[in-house]
């Protein structure tokens, strides 16, 4: 059958065809909401560690997070980026602030915490988005993640750009949560990962369980 899955741990969206008995033995909850997908989880439990694209995320390092968006983007991708910031992720915990000209920090003290891309590194068809850690503050904090959109529309879509962000943080998909849920367990909002409804506002939300996550978490400074 085709599914929407992810490749390994990865944070990323991807159409492959698989066998129903991939997932045997994998057990899923049906406790809405009563769930950690906070990184790290039993199930998300690798150390986050300096990595290139189709290495691992982490989470951030603190509350206030600061993004910046490279050339490369349309104007609307860049609106659809900082929106899905303000949006999303502004009404959580997290301080949210765009860094841009000199104010982009890409080493040091105090590098920017999001980097966004377009095509780099060049996507494979079928993959809308990744995100990964570029320097690690621990086995489980990471003080900059760069992520990059597919190689095949440079306008991506808020629910990309609002999972990856997710990632970013430390949110993971529901195969990697504790217990584990469904892919498309509509409480993780634009964490799912299955389906084909990327463009509709319950896949682009953050939702509030995710919200939850995310303020247990970080204090706003």
């Amino acid at each position: 059958m085709y599914v929407r899955v992810t490749r390994s741990a990865k944070k990323m969206f991807t159409v492959a065809a698989m066998v129903g008995s991939l997932f045997t033995g994998t057990v899923f909850t049906a406790q809405a909401a009563s769930f950690d997908n906070m990184f790290k989880t039993e199930n998300a439990d690798w150390d986050c560690s300096d990595g290139d694209a189709w290495d691992e995320y982490c989470r951030t390092d603190n509350g206030y997070l600061t993004f910046a968006i490279e050339p490369g983007m349309t104007d609307t991708g860049d609106a659809d980026v900082r929106a899905s910031l303000r949006e999303e992720y502004g009404p959580t915990d997290l301080e949210v602030h765009e860094h841009t000209g000199n104010e982009i920090e890409y080493d040091g003290s105090s590098e920017t915490d999001i980097i966004f891309d377009y095509n780099d590194p060049s996507l494979p068809a079928g993959i809308l988005g990744i995100a990964w850690c570029n320097d690690a503050t621990s086995d489980y904090e990471c003080d900059q993640h760069y992520v990059s959109f597919d190689n095949s529309n440079s306008d991506p879509w808020k629910a990309v750009v609002c999972h990856e962000t997710g990632h970013a943080v430390g949110l993971t998909h529901g195969h990697e949560a504790y217990p584990r849920q469904s892919q498309k367990d509509s409480d993780l909002g634009c964490m799912r990962t299955e389906g084909d409804e990327y463009d509709t506002p319950s896949w682009t939300d953050l939702g509030s369980h995710n919200v939850g996550e995310i303020n247990d978490i970080y204090v706003k400074p």
